[in-house]
This record gives structure tokens, C-alpha cells and sequence, in this order.
């Protein structure tokens, strides 16, 4: 455990790792960071809890089993992992990390587990349980969102969920706030926090391009905080809808557990990878 961790430098780039930086030949195939959890206070530009951005040139990197209790304040990116990720042929894996600290930026983007998601991004058996909070301007692409707040090309999210409050003057999502490029699958998640902005979602705040191909599976959002799924969407491309808005006692039940655990196999994702779900003690999933 990392305890009261302390970063105030509000024009840097900053987390417990300022960066995770691979531009040259490491001798290694991927970069991991394990088995972590952070409290206390962190304030910069680029801000995350284990990270505040990532750039990756020749390797791959693995985020896995973290929890993040600090209070984490960005101008720009900000994220309970990890404030952004840069755009790179590489992939970023974030894998059983949960945020439990609130994240605020007056800047662009706000998100549960990472603020800015440029491209390759997988993220799975993750969870923010507290206020994701954008206070800027609402313009262009920015907003909050309870995983990430911007979601870019191959960005994908299998197996998570939100259940803090979202916040924001623009794009405003339960689990994506505002999604561009290509296509991206958002496979077994739910949200049941309240959802506040312009384009509000109760799982996507906006979607926006003119190749946008989105895959759903078994996701939920509670329609008692908001009454479609996506906010704005702005495009002509395939898509393939399966979000449904649930009352409080539906996401409770027995039936969504049951679809959670029963998710059938598919070739674009492996769900052997996926955490089994009970009930927890406020009622709704969560991971055993």
C-alpha cells in the first residue's frame, strides 16, 4: 500500500508514476504494474492515481489489480488510474483496478479509470464507486465519464461498472462520455450513478464520426437517473444497440447477475478473463 501520497504540481504531468514512457528498446515485450493501492492527494495537469499518462512506442503495458483512494485534481486528463493515454500501435491493458477517490479537472476530461483514451485501449473487471467531476468549459469533445471520459479508436470495456455520480458541463456518461473513431465493444457493464451535462448519457454521453461501428452486450444503465442510453449520437455507420434502462430493482435481481455470469464466448473477447458477479451489499453487482 501507498499511503497519503502528496503530488501538488499543477503544470506537470503527475501520478505515482509521472509517466509510463516506452520509446526506445526495453528488452521486454510488455510493461506491468501490479498490485497497488494509493490514498491520498494528487494535482497536476495530466493527473491519475497510479499514473498520469501513458506513451508507448514499442511495447505493450499492463495496469493490474490496483485501487485508487487518493482525491485527484487535473487541468487537462484526469483519472482515478490513470489521467491519459497517448495515441500509439500499442496497446494499454487495465485490468481488476477499482477507483474509489473523487476526480475533478476543470480542464477537458474527467474519467472513474482513465480521463483520456486516445486509441488501444482494453479495459476489464474494473469499477469507480465515487464523483467523476469535469468543471471547465463544455465544448468540442469534452465531458466526464464514470470509466473514461474520452474513448477514442479500440477502445474497449468488458466487465465493469460505475455506480458514482457524473459531472459535467458538456459530455456526460455513465460509463464513456464522448466516443470518436472506429469501432469499439462495451460488453457486460452497467451504470446506476446520476448522470449531469449537455449531451447526457446513461451509458454514452455523445458519439461522434463517420465510421463508427459500436458492439453491445448485456449492458444496463438505472432509468430512474436518466432516460436513454446515449446522449448524441452522430453517425451514419453499423451499429449494434443492446443497452437497456432498468428500475432500481431489476439491476438488483437475480435475471442481470444471471446474464452477467452467462455471457457467451466470442471471438473478439475472451470471457474466461471475466470476474464472476454477485450481489453485494447495496444490492447491486459486483465483482466475488
Amino acid at each position: 500500500n501507498i499511503k497519503n501520497l502528496f503530488i501538488n504540481r499543477e503544470n506537470e504531468t503527475v501520478g505515482l508514476f509521472g509517466y509510463i514512457s516506452a520509446n526506445v528498446n526495453v528488452g521486454a515485450e510488455e510493461i506491468t504494474i501490479q498490485n497497488l493501492a494509493i490514498t491520498g492527494n494528487v494535482t497536476g495537469s495530466n493527473a491519475g492515481g497510479l499514473v498520469g499518462s501513458v506513451i508507448l512506442s514499442n511495447v505493450d503495458a499492463k495496469i493490474e489489480n490496483c485501487i485508487n483512494q487518493a482525491t485527484i485534481n487535473g487541468k487537462g486528463g484526469a483519472g482515478g488510474i490513470i489521467g491519459s493515454k497517448s495515441s500509439s500501435l500499442k496497446n494499454l491493458n487495465i485490468n481488476n483496478c477499482k477507483n474509489n477517490g473523487k476526480v475533478t479537472s476543470p480542464g477537458e476530461h474527467s474519467g472513474g479509470i482513465i480521463g483520456y483514451a486516445q486509441n488501444n485501449v482494453s479495459i476489464l473487471n474494473c469499477s469507480n464507486l465515487q464523483t467523476i467531476e469535469q468543471t471547465g468549459s463544455g465544448t468540442g469533445y469534452n465531458g466526464a465519464g464514470g470509466i473514461t471520459a474520452f474513448s477514442g479508436a479500440n477502445v474497449n470495456i468488458l466487465n465493469s461498472y460505475n455506480q458514482g455520480k457524473i459531472i459535467s458541463n458538456y459530455n456526460t456518461g455513465g460509463i464513456i462520455g464522448f466516443a470518436s473513431w472506429a469501432q469499439r465493444y462495451i460488453i457486460n457493464c452497467y451504470n446506476t450513478g446520476e448522470v449531469t451535462g449537455v449531451s447526457v448519457g446513461g451509458l454514452v454521453g455523445k458519439i461522434e464520426s463517420s465510421n463508427e461501428i459500436l458492439n453491445t452486450k448485456n449492458c444496463y444503465y438505472l432509468n430512474t437517473n436518466i432516460s436513454k442510453a446515449i446522449g448524441n449520437w452522430n453517425t451514419t455507420q453499423e451499429s449494434q444497440e443492446d443497452i437497456t434502462g432498468k428500475s432500481e430493482s431489476e439491476l438488483k435481481s437475480e435475471e442481470i447477475l444471471n446474464a452477467f455470469n452467462g455471457i457467451e464466448e466470442s471471438t473478439d473477447y475472451d470471457i474466461t478473463t471475466f470476474k464472476r458477479w454477485k450481489a453485494g451489499e447495496n444490492g447491486y453487482p459486483e465483482f466475488q
